[in-house]
């Protein structure tokens, strides 16, 4: 078994089991599962080799980590959720200007900001105020992070699927810096449907090969 990380103060026994037994049935090694307190479901994190992530920092709406795979240069991942109402945008962003400046690896910092980057990141109903997407976009400014972009449908939430109510958003994403970039240029995130769920699944991948070798 590899690092297992469990948190009673945070996480309820129920809980930690569902995501325990997911990581079991992929047989990975590694779990980090954050509650979302006074949201549904929790922030979870699981790897698949004994010593591949070092946890750096977590809270209920993140988990960060220092990711090491054989044969690749290490970089720090984010797993990132933001928090829903509107009047905690700002305590979202400042987390992330924080996050930001507690390291100086290469990050890629991915999830479900609950921001827009610009209006044609949604479709349908009432758009968001122009506060809060020029906001959002001022901190990925500040955080000196870029959209690496997606293949596969634009949006990756959608509400009231199949009604006439269906408004879509793009929620979920991938931001990293250049130095980020500069390690993994071939890096692409695919957006897949999910069928249980009104998020889409970002898969990314690294677009490098690890070669290794055995005597």
């Amino acid at each position: 078994m590899g690092t297992l990380y469990k948190h009673d103060q945070i996480m309820g026994q129920r809980g930690y089991d569902k995501v325990e037994s997911v990581r079991v049935e992929l047989g990975f090694e590694g779990l980090l599962a954050v509650d979302s307190v006074g949201l549904s479901g929790c922030v979870v994190l699981v790897w698949k080799e004994k010593g591949m992530c070092t946890v750096l920092g977590y809270r209920t709406n993140f988990i960060d980590v220092k990711v090491e795979i054989v044969g690749l240069p290490c970089y720090r991942f984010t797993g990132f959720y933001g928090l829903p109402g509107s009047h905690q945008r700002r305590q979202s962003w400042n987390i992330m200007q924080t996050l930001k400046n507690t390291s100086s690896l290469p990050w890629c910092i991915g999830g479900d900001f609950n921001d827009i980057l610009s209006f044609g990141d949604k479709m349908g109903r009432i758009q968001q105020p122009v506060w809060r997407v020029d906001g959002f976009r001022q901190i990925v400014e500040e955080c000196e992070l870029r959209d690496l972009g997606f293949t596969g449908n634009r949006f990756a939430w959608e509400s009231h699927r199949n009604t006439r109510n269906l408004f879509c958003e793009r929620l979920d994403r991938v931001l990293t810096t250049s130095q980020w970039v500069f390690l993994f240029p071939k890096a692409q995130v695919h957006h897949v449907e999910a069928a249980n769920s009104d998020h889409s699944t970002l898969f990314l991948t690294l677009g490098v090969s690890v070669i290794r070798y055995a005597f």
